[in-house]
């Protein structure tokens, strides 16, 4: 049998001067989400070209890479979706990291190839003018240098929708203890969204809890999410895609300013 066309590309640009969405992302996260950020840039060129699923497979590739914690890979893709680095209505009905940027690079660097695999529902460029593409369902992207990883037997459970003790366990730890209450009701809810293939990955709900935390925390807020649901609830009503307010300025960067200011005057 014939190796199939490879799909993803050996190498991409980047940028001398970044733009403002990724500066404010670092300034935001900090170094560490230049690093996932290029890792998923090279993990989408590589593979299948134009895009890449979202998940926990995702955030192993990339600790494998760079070293860093899944739940701090997840925490900086969400913080870029939401600065516009990812398509978020793209990322909403397909959980795929994808952007108009990376598709036109693709096709550009792809225009000599003899024919590319394209998913016409992931697609944001016009591809009216290109004529070596074949429009294909999703299961049929091959990539003859597809990157795989290694994961234990309950993350394949996952994928087909099988309760995991150990992710609801994750779930349960960093939910306000506060409202520890019940759990047997949320297990149900949390199996039930599994079978409906409702939830999301664990990384979204982690991240979740973890930016509404730290923004009840930073503003002592009474506005937002006010109080707390029981887990149950939290899981039934959606809560993780409630979307936490941008950032206020900090007490510091306000005394700074401030100070700033008198000088000038």
């Amino acid at each position: 049998m014939a190796r199939p066309t490879k799909q993803g590309i050996d190498y991409f640009p980047v940028d001398v001067q970044f733009n403002d969405q990724l500066e404010l992302l670092i300034a935001d996260k900090g170094a560490e989400a230049l690093a996932v950020i290029i890792t998923i840039w090279q993990l989408i060129y590589q593979n299948n070209g134009y895009y890449i699923e979202n998940g926990h497979d995702l955030t192993l590739l990339i600790k494998r890479r760079i070293i860093i914690e899944p739940v701090v890979t997840s925490e900086i893709i969400i913080a870029a979706i939401d600065r516009g680095i990812f398509d978020k209505e793209l990322y909403k009905k397909h959980n795929i990291l994808t952007s108009n940027g990376i598709q036109k690079r693709y096709i550009s660097a792809t225009r000599l190839k003899k024919n590319i695999n394209l998913v016409e529902n992931y697609l944001l460029v016009d591809v009216s003018n290109v004529g070596n593409y074949t429009y294909v369902g999703v299961n049929a992207v091959v990539n003859a240098t597809k990157e795989e990883v290694d994961v234990d037997a309950d993350k394949k459970k996952r994928n087909i929708c099988i309760f995991s003790q150990d992710d609801f366990d994750k779930f349960w730890k960093i939910y306000p203890k506060e409202k520890h209450t019940g759990k047997k009701e949320t297990i149900v809810r949390w199996k039930t969204l599994m079978k409906s293939k409702e939830l999301p990955a664990l990384e979204i709900i982690l991240g979740a809890i973890k930016s509404q935390i730290t923004w009840r925390e930073r503003t002592d807020s009474e506005e937002f999410i006010p109080p707390w649901k029981n887990p149950a609830t939290w899981l039934n009503k959606g809560c993780w895609e409630d979307e936490v307010p941008e950032k206020e300025e900090s007490s510091w960067s306000r005394r700074v300013r401030e100070s700033k200011e008198e000088e000038g005057n």
